[in-house]
């Protein structure tokens, strides 16, 4: 298809036939086309005849062939998609958080229990936020990040890595509005992983509640004391879709939240010991990073 005035009862033409076409050619058959009409539409297979290699190119109905081809989109002007600044303003409600560095400090954290503590750690290779039990059965460590709160009304996207020191006599969890470690598990909106030794199998489970029912299935991914990570995709009233660095995806469509949490403490992650465990344990948070929408009517558009 071209770029032509409407169509009238008329003889059909070459030329108008050419103007209704994409033509794709080496660029020196390009250079060489007679008849071209204004708006004629052509592809180039190679660099020859002046022509960039697969750029879209229209006539100008004077002398000169214009390259039309979408431009890489920078967004650092005009010419390549608007201004970075101008597409964030307005796209305010966006919410992004990167936590690449370890935001530590930014965290508030809980321990309990002989030994428990939270810090930020550097084993010599990887630098975490590591939460650890303390040698008491009851021992727990926990975190949580308070912000803007991203909508589970709206689509979002979470990446997330962490070390387990041990994968017996323990509870952890961590995610999108989870619950605090020490506390009982309850229904609200929520999104995450988890695991505790009551679980059938010794596998990370994924997790979702509505507001009024909790339910957790088993992505068939083993605990490990390797660096573990997973990408979820929340599409809202559909499911939320775990990719774990495994290559193993579990889809999960029950029980699923449908508008903003409560509060804003909104990232969060623990660890406790278990069935009488009274070792140390750690959990060693390596990132975070969550691409969504805010809900909070707070923040204004």
């Amino acid at each position: 298809m071209g770029l032509q005035s409407q169509w009238i009862k008329q003889v059909i033409t070459q030329a108008k036939m050419n103007n209704m076409t994409i033509i794709g050619e080496v660029g020196t058959v390009l250079a060489s086309l007679s008849g071209k009409q204004k708006g004629e539409i052509v592809i180039s297979y190679d660099t020859s005849g002046g022509f960039t290699q697969w750029h879209i190119y229209a006539w100008d109905g004077i002398s000169a062939w214009v390259d039309v081809t979408l431009p890489t989109h920078k967004h650092q002007d005009t010419a390549t998609g608007g201004k970075y600044a101008d597409v964030q303003q307005g796209n305010l409600k966006i919410f992004n958080h990167y936590n690449q560095l370890n935001d530590f400090a930014l965290w508030l954290t809980v321990v309990s229990g002989t030994g428990a503590a939270a810090n930020q750690h550097d084993n010599g290779t990887d630098v975490a936020r590591r939460y650890q039990t303390g040698t008491t059965s009851t021992g727990y460590a926990t975190g949580y990040r308070g912000g803007i709160v991203p909508s589970f009304a709206l689509n979002m996207a979470v990446n997330w890595v962490w070390q387990l020191s041990a994968t017996t006599n323990l509870f952890f969890n961590l995610g999108i509005a989870m619950e605090d470690i020490n506390v009982a598990q309850n229904n609200n909106q929520k999104i995450g992983i988890e695991w505790c030794d009551g679980q059938a199998t010794a596998n990370y489970y994924v997790t979702t509640a509505s507001g009024s029912a909790r339910s957790s299935s088993d992505s068939t991914v083993p605990l490990s004391t390797g660096i573990d990570g997973f990408r979820m995709l929340w599409t809202t009233g559909v499911q939320a879709s775990f990719k774990f660095d495994n290559g193993t995806t579990v889809n999960k469509s029950t029980n699923l939240p449908t508008s903003t949490p409560a509060g804003n403490n909104i990232l969060r992650e623990g660890i406790k010991n278990n069935n009488g465990g009274v070792a140390n344990r750690d959990l060693r948070c390596i990132g975070i990073r969550v691409l969504g929408e805010e809900g909070q009517t707070e923040w204004v558009e």
